[in-house]
C-alpha cells in the first residue's frame, strides 16, 4: 500500500502545496496516517490492540510516508 499511498499523496501536495497552505497539508498528513492505522487495526483481528502508535511509527520509519511540502506559490 506505501507506493500507492505515496503517489496519492504526492498529487495531493503538488495540487494543494501552494504557501499559505502548510497547516491545513499539515493536518492531512496526520489524518490519513490515522485513517491507515485504523485499516490495520480493523484488518488485525484479535491483534488490533497491539497495533499502538508507537508500532505504527516505527513501521512508518521503514516504510516512510510523503512528507507535505509546499511545492508553488499563489498562482
Amino acid at each position: 500500500m506505501n507506493g500507492r499511498a505515496n503517489r496519492r499523496l504526492q498529487g495531493h501536495y503538488n495540487y494543494y502545496g501552494m504557501r499559505g497552505n502548510a497547516k491545513a497539508l499539515g493536518r492531512f498528513s496526520h489524518e490519513v496516517q490515522a485513517q491507515w492505522l485504523k485499516s490495520i487495526r480493523r484488518r488485525s483481528g484479535h491483534h488490533a490492540k497491539e497495533w499502538t502508535w508507537e508500532r505504527f511509527n516505527r513501521m512508518l520509519a521503514h516504510q516512510p510516508l510523503r512528507k507535505p511540502r509546499i511545492m508553488t506559490a499563489y498562482a
